[in-house]
């Protein structure tokens, strides 16, 4: 077990009880996210059996067979309540200590009895608690460069006592994969698991108690193939996000996909909800529009906030009045440091600058061929008219959607003089990514990457507005517009 092996590790690893005892706290901790007694129960049975625990519970009398079945939480009270003996005496964490433990075993401090379901001491379930902090321990399906995550990692709770560390992730795409290990968790580039999620061992990344996937928009997307679940390639992916909440159970969810899912298919979104719903969850689906969330963007995308039915939380849809900001793409593109990464510009060939050069600031080629100002040898010769087709941003307004893909014409263009594509770096400040955030891969890797995420600044709203929910702190909300 996994567990058993890191807490091995952690007993050989440090001579001194004191560190072994403070870092043994800060696992258990970290460990309140299992919430079950038999996981528990197997925890404290790999510390009985770790040199540290032998220790504590010859010393309590109890030797090291104090556990004999990973079943029975009762068998914990003995271990748990030597360790806070122990413990007392270090009186810059001993308080911490006994609140920490206690919690994690779900014990008295006083008695080795199981606390009741309504006993329980959770945040979850003492809205307005102050007094205890937690880490959710994040687990990512699809994820991306980082976009989501990013968000997540980088939000509190009001009251700062609850935040969101990362646990693992699984992408396909190396370079992706490469740019989330080198943002996301350079200290530990193994938790990233590259390839395909179907090929994945599930079972194997490890629990968490919370859970984040923006499944592959393929199969719903209008400039995709639209062909919604009846997709063989992309259009059961998202099951593999059901199965994680099902086997590891976290106690909040967001799943993002594109505004198209509503109408992909027959009855699929309905049915996406179900499998959510049924998995044990309370839904809050809403279709947020970024721009009122201060993104510098048109970016339209449903997100499913997901809360475990035990939770006795309520989340609702944070409202975008305190985070309207000046969303132009002129302030958005503004003061981008020279040496900032991702910043190359892309050389165009003189017919595609020629053609630019007709259209105004905020305009497609469309536009200039109906003025009559685009000579013939510059127009585009297809039936098909998207809207996108060598578009100038407006300076006085969002961007439109930054998009992960298409052919010549979709790249995104400024409003100036130039002539030019965005760079990647001006398409990462659009998806609101700090300009520190470096992309691995070559320029249309790079493109691709940047179309695929969940801009920074909203998953940060709404992973925000989550946690405040579980630490029952009031925050400003609106009525969900889409329903379950």
């Amino acid at each position: 077990m996994k567990l058993h092996k890191a807490l091995q590790q952690l007993c050989q690893q440090y001579g001194s009880r004191v560190l072994q005892e403070k870092r043994l706290i800060s696992l258990l901790s970290e460990l309140k996210a299992f919430d079950d007694f038999p996981a528990m129960s197997q925890v404290m049975a790999a510390v009985s059996e770790s040199e540290h625990g032998r220790d504590l519970c010859v010393r309590s009398q109890k030797g090291p067979d104090l556990f004999t079945s990973n079943d029975d939480p009762l068998q914990a009270g003995s271990l748990k309540k030597t360790l806070i003996r122990d413990m007392r005496f270090k009186k810059a964490f001993a308080d911490y200590a006994i609140d920490s433990i206690s919690f994690a075993l779900g014990f008295r401090s006083d008695v080795a009895e199981p606390l009741s379901h309504s006993d329980s001491p959770a945040y979850a379930k003492a809205p307005g608690s102050s007094s205890e902090r937690h880490v959710f321990r994040l687990g990512e399906l699809y994820c991306g460069p980082g976009g989501l995550g990013y968000g997540a990692l980088h939000a509190t709770s009001d009251d700062g006592l609850l935040s969101v560390s990362h646990a693992w992730a699984n992408d396909y795409d190396h370079d992706t994969c490469l740019t989330y290990r080198s943002n996301i968790c350079p200290d530990n580039p193994d938790s990233v698991r590259e390839g395909d999620v179907r090929d994945l061992d599930i079972a194997s990344l490890g629990e968490i108690d919370a859970f984040a996937y923006g499944f592959p928009c393929n199969s719903f997307s209008g400039v995709g193939e639209h062909q919604g679940l009846a997709n063989e390639k992309f259009g059961q992916l998202y099951w593999y996000g059901i199965e994680v909440l099902r086997k590891f159970r976290p106690k909040w969810f967001i799943a993002e996909n594109v505004s198209g899912i509503r109408s992909a298919g027959s009855n699929d979104f309905q049915i996406i909800l179900k499998d959510m719903r049924e998995s044990g969850y309370t839904l809050v689906p809403h279709l947020y529009k970024a721009e009122e969330y201060g993104v510098p963007q048109m970016r339209h995308r449903v997100m499913i906030v997901g809360i475990r039915d035990d939770q006795h939380v309520t989340f609702n849809v944070p409202d975008p009045k305190p985070y309207q900001a000046d969303v132009s793409a002129r302030t958005a593109l503004s003061d981008i440091p020279p040496d900032a990464p991702n910043q190359e510009h892309r050389n165009l060939s003189e017919t595609v600058r020629r053609r630019l050069s007709y259209i105004r600031p905020g305009e497609n080629v469309w536009k200039a061929e109906e003025r009559g100002d685009l000579p013939e040898d510059l127009r585009i010769k297809t039936k098909t008219r998207i809207s996108q087709i060598y578009r100038k941003l407006d300076p006085d307004k969002p961007s439109y959607t930054i998009t992960a893909a298409g052919g010549g014409g979709t790249f995104g263009y400024h409003w100036d003089d130039s002539n030019r594509e965005l760079t990647n770096r001006e398409r990462a400040r659009i998806q609101t990514f700090p300009d520190s955030y470096r992309f691995e891969g070559k320029y249309s890797s790079v493109r691709r990457q940047i179309g695929m995420a969940v801009p920074c600044r909203l998953a940060g709203i709404v992973t925000t507005a989550v946690l405040n929910s579980f630490a029952g702190i009031e925050y400003p909300w609106i009525e969900a517009n889409l329903s379950e």
